[in-house]
């Protein structure tokens, strides 16, 4: 009891009586197993100690900064959340874990029977999970995800800590386990699928921006001067301002990707990518390839991060550039920036046969906004001055990422005029430096910062807050074909969008077939929160009291169905279709994780015609674009010669080749030394004339 009021005495939660009691006696019965090995019990009871604090306080931690207890699937996101914290925090973890299992290794005895009481301990843990808690769990037989959310602070207060985690378990096993039946599929979708009647060229880029979120809407902060680059603000309010609404707020990524990619709602507490992905599914790199594009997906961090090594490939994408394929050259913190990776990018495509769906997913304005001081010194200041120093990093943050990425917009449709490019925010930032802790609404998101989002109506100052936290810029930047852009777009309607975009008069099945599945409702769960749009009004959701609210959430519970349908279950969708996507991971992806031995992007060769003097020394230069990578050697005719390199070029003396001293037309190819590929084809250099002898 005095550890439940150690942890919980500064927030608004407490645990039952009944399941403090059952918590409790599972302390008891580990301490009791554990006994007959210890040497030196008060060791051991400090780290007991300790661990149950954590487990006592983690649920009420958690409720009160996003309104959620912990869920099962939570354990998978505290190992990336580790991954991208600074590196001083992740040590101090590893040294609290590091103190407790040295505390419980000093307490025991060094014997057989301390080998017997860690089994028995195991034993106990193991039992506890697989039979005791979970006969408290009542699994729902249907996908009424909602009432889950609704009631998951009530069930941890119930259940006690961890018996609602390994209730939390079973009830994610027991909902994949009875993934929906046919009927149920035919029952929510329309008509035949239309499928894509029109073949599509262009060159198409899909920008998902790290925390990209528009701060005007922070009344108490203001910053000096835009945060957003000139161009990007120009562009985007010449659209009228359009937004995404995302399912996550400060952190889950991977849900916003696979919303944006695969058209459907990601689950509400667990990353799809991670949790439920386990079949080929017919997303938006998928219909690519199918239509003949290369689908290549980027970003500078570890390849399995959330899961993307396996994800990625199950969505349709022929290649994934990870972190291993980028040159770390220019960082802020231990993230690549986003100029350094833009650049990059576009090397690696130059050259590049076919049309291609190029998707990035940036970093560099990720929660901590750590930033090179000496390269990028601050450019922004903020009112009042002290007091939000998070606040005041990200706006910094912010605007060198968007004049970066606004540079990279400017250099691909130069070279591109008729791509498109499409860019959103993936989830609003975390920005505050004071959280309150004891609020019980969504305003704990936020702290002291006082958001009035001036394009939001909504019934309640709470439903308000959580469209406008929702809310993150969209903007689309080449020719649009008269396409209207949606002002508010839930982030699963992506795929719709850049299929009008690109004029194929079809989409994803799972979207063209359950188009009608809201009616004239917007609808979006965000979080565990349900909010549904009529008439420009918003409003929460939390019961089926009105029409409006009843409908918001049985199409959200039949787009669960649709996504449990597709990701791990029979895909009844796809064969109402009529498409095959094949099973698991049977497409392939190829994955760059290292730099390339070879890499040469070839701008000109000079001069394919001259005339070979003796004496002259005449040189051929090859040109190249971004870095050339690898030992080179080029043939003209029946003769090779090395190339040295020298300032963006590669160049070799023309009197390395004989064939020049005779006048004629000779075949020139490149041939990088470390790879096995065939040599590259360089066209023809002409000699006019003869040399002298």
């Amino acid at each position: 009891m005095a550890m439940q009021a150690l942890a919980t005495s500064r927030l608004e939660f407490s645990y039952s009586t009944q399941a403090l009691l059952a918590h409790g006696a599972l302390i008891w019965l580990l301490c009791l197993v554990a006994f007959p090995a210890l040497s030196r019990p008060l060791p051991f009871i400090a780290a007991i100690q300790c661990a149950n604090a954590f487990v006592l306080a983690m649920h009420p931690l958690k409720i009160a900064a996003l309104g959620s207890p912990v869920f099962y699937t939570d354990l998978n996101s505290a190992v990336v959340l580790l991954r991208t914290l600074p590196l001083w925090i992740t040590i101090g973890v590893a040294l609290a874990f590091a103190l407790l299992l040295a505390l419980l290794l000093v307490s025991l005895r060094k014997r057989a029977s301390s080998a017997f009481a860690v089994l028995g301990l195991a034993g106990v843990l193991i039992a506890f999970a697989t039979y005791a808690a979970p006969v408290l769990h009542r699994a729902e037989t249907g996908f009424d995800a909602f009432k889950a959310a609704s009631e998951s602070v009530e069930r941890v207060a119930r259940e006690g800590p961890l018996a609602f985690v390994v209730n939390d378990r079973a009830a994610l096993l027991n909902t994949q386990n009875r993934p929906p039946e046919a009927d149920a599929i035919a029952r929510i979708l329309e008509g035949p699928w239309r499928g894509w009647q029109t073949q599509a060229g262009r060159n198409v880029h899909l920008v998902l921006f790290e925390g990209l979120w528009d701060v005007s809407a922070v009344a108490n902060v203001r910053p000096g001067r835009d945060p957003f680059d000139p161009r990007l603000r120009t562009a985007w309010e010449s659209q009228g301002s359009p937004r995404v609404l995302t399912p996550v707020f400060g952190g889950g990524t991977a849900n916003s990707e696979f919303e944006a990619l695969c058209g459907l709602p990601a689950h509400e507490t667990a990353i799809t990518f991670v949790s439920e992905m386990r079949k080929d599914m017919m997303c938006l790199p998928a219909m690519f390839a199918a239509l003949g594009y290369s689908s290549i997906a980027n970003h500078a961090h570890r390849a399995d991060n959330w899961n993307r090594k396996r994800a990625y490939a199950l969505a349709g994408f022929n290649q994934y550039r990870a972190i291993g394929s980028f040159r770390m050259d220019d960082l802020d913190g231990d993230y690549l920036t986003d100029r350094s990776f833009f650049a990059q990018n576009r090397a690696a495509l130059q050259g590049h046969r076919g049309p291609v769906f190029n998707y990035l997913v940036t970093l560099s304005t990720h929660w901590y906004y750590p930033r090179n001081q000496a390269a990028r010194p601050d450019v922004i200041t903020i009112d009042p001055a002290s007091g939000y120093d998070t606040y005041y990093r990200y706006v910094n943050s912010l605007r060198y990422s968007t004049t970066a990425l606004m540079d990279w917009v400017e250099q691909v449709l130069a070279e591109d005029p008729d791509a498109l490019i499409v860019v959103f925010g993936d989830h609003a930032p975390v920005i505050s430096d004071h959280r309150d802790v004891s609020a019980s609404d969504a305003r704990s998101l936020i702290g002291d910062l006082k958001i009035r989002d001036a394009g939001v109506v909504a019934d309640s100052d709470a439903t308000g807050l959580l469209v406008g936290l929702s809310r993150t810029p969209l903007l689309v930047l080449g020719r649009t074909n008269g396409v209207a852009i949606s002002t508010e777009m839930p982030l699963y309607e992506m795929p719709r969008l850049m299929a009008d975009l690109l004029g194929l008069e079809g989409s994803l099945p799972q979207l063209d077939m359950g188009r009608g599945l809201s009616g004239d409702l917007v609808v979006r769960r965000y979080g565990t929160h349900v909010l549904a749009r009529r008439g420009g009004v918003w409003k929460q959701c939390p019961d089926t009291a009105s029409w409006d609210c009843k409908l918001a959430r049985e199409s959200v519970a039949n787009r669960d169905k649709l996504r449990a349908d597709a990701a791990y279950g029979a895909q009844h969708t796809y064969a109402l279709a009529g498409i095959q996507v094949g099973g698991a991971g049977s497409r392939g992806m190829a994955v760059l994780d290292a730099l390339p031995a070879c890499q040469l992007h070839i701008a000109d060769l000079s001069p394919r015609t001259f005339v070979l003097n003796e004496g002259e020394g005449h040189q051929i230069q090859i040109n190249y674009e971004g870095e050339a990578r690898g030992t080179f050697v080029l043939r003209i005719g029946a003769h090779a010669a090395a190339l040295s390199r020298s300032d963006g070029s590669l160049q070799v003396g023309a009197d390395m080749f004989p064939e020049l001293k005779q006048a004629g037309r000779y075949p020139a190819s490149i041939h990088c030394e470390e790879s096995k590929a065939s040599p590259q084809s360089l066209g023809y250099i002409t000699a006019e004339g003869a040399g002298n002898p």
